[in-house]
């Protein structure tokens, strides 16, 4: 692997590598590249040691020195970096947390034109389409894990249903999926499976009145700003990167680990004007998440590395 990626690293002759896993990739590129004075830097996109100990001490000794381990490991690797990209200060906060200070945030992009609000012109279509409910409607899209704590979502909802109508969608796979459709009110949720083709995604976040981000370690949340960008409103766990989206108006945030706070809030969304609230979602993607505008954050990044 290592005398593959020497020889494309020869051929090209780049000024600069970035490198988005801090696993292995990071060491064969070193190997490769360390005679050619050529600068690597890392975009963090995971939050490793909170995916071994989400909860900090409570999750047991176990996990906590998997969490140690983890972050120490982190350190040293940073050493291989002039400087780490961040896509939003959550993930700076955590990175300086175990000792990594030296970042620059750069958010994630999102296609405006794919992501738009003028797919909402289809959504009774859509929902036919999907086999959602004709009914006030809120949805997750992601992957079916542990960390998402969708069994909040799920404990909150009944409650939902019951004050306000709105009926809930999860979107998508993942290991939790048995045990999300065996909870109690799993039989009133509408599972749709994994959506590879990224139309039917934004048709389908199009289509929604809420968009559920309820995962505590997200490092930016890109389908929150996907949603956002198709306008819709996004209620979000107060932790991780999502809640940094909707306090431009575009949503709502709820306590962690508490059905309560979640029902509270979305039913406070749905008696909202959320057409409204949907607008200025799209006006947060479109002023801070363009691509052009994107692009240019990162080059500035990597030309002021490269002048190092």
């Amino acid at each position: 692997a290592t005398d593959s990626v020497s020889r494309i690293v020869r051929h090209e002759q780049p000024s600069l590598i970035e490198v988005g896993s801090p696993f292995i990739i990071p060491w064969i590129t070193r190997s490769a590249v360390r005679s050619l004075d050529i600068p690597m830097v890392c975009f963090a996109h995971t939050d490793v040691p909170r995916q071994f100990a989400p909860n900090g001490a409570r999750d047991g000794a176990l996990r906590g020195a998997l969490a140690t381990a983890s972050a120490w490991y982190l350190r040293r690797l940073d050493r291989l970096f002039p400087l780490t990209i961040v896509a939003s200060d959550y993930a700076a906060t955590e990175l300086a947390r175990i000792g990594i200070d030296r970042v620059a945030k750069v958010p994630l992009g999102v296609d405006l034109e794919r992501f738009s609000p003028q797919r909402r012109a289809c959504a009774r279509e859509t929902r036919r389409r999907f086999a959602l409910p004709d009914a006030p409607l809120a949805a997750f899209v992601g992957r079916f894990a542990s960390e998402k704590e969708l069994g909040v979502v799920l404990d909150g909802w009944r409650e939902v249903e019951r004050r306000c109508g709105a009926r809930l969608a999860l979107v998508g796979a993942g290991p939790m999926e048995a045990t999300l459709k065996a909870h109690p009110y799993g039989h009133r949720v509408t599972f749709v499976p994994f959506l590879a083709d990224r139309d039917d995604l934004a048709d389908l976040l199009a289509s929604l009145d809420l968009y559920i981000a309820a995962g505590p370690l997200e490092t930016f949340g890109l389908s929150a700003i996907e949603a956002m960008a198709c306008g819709t409103p996004v209620l979000t766990v107060d932790s991780g990167a999502v809640p940094e989206h909707v306090r431009t108006g575009g949503g709502s945030v709820y306590e962690r680990g508490h059905a309560g706070s979640l029902a509270n809030e979305a039913v406070r969304l749905f008696a909202h004007e959320l057409t409204a609230m949907g607008g200025r979602a799209r006006a947060h993607a479109e002023s801070a998440h363009a691509w052009d505008a994107v692009f240019d954050q990162l080059f500035a990044v990597y030309r002021n590395v490269v002048a190092r």
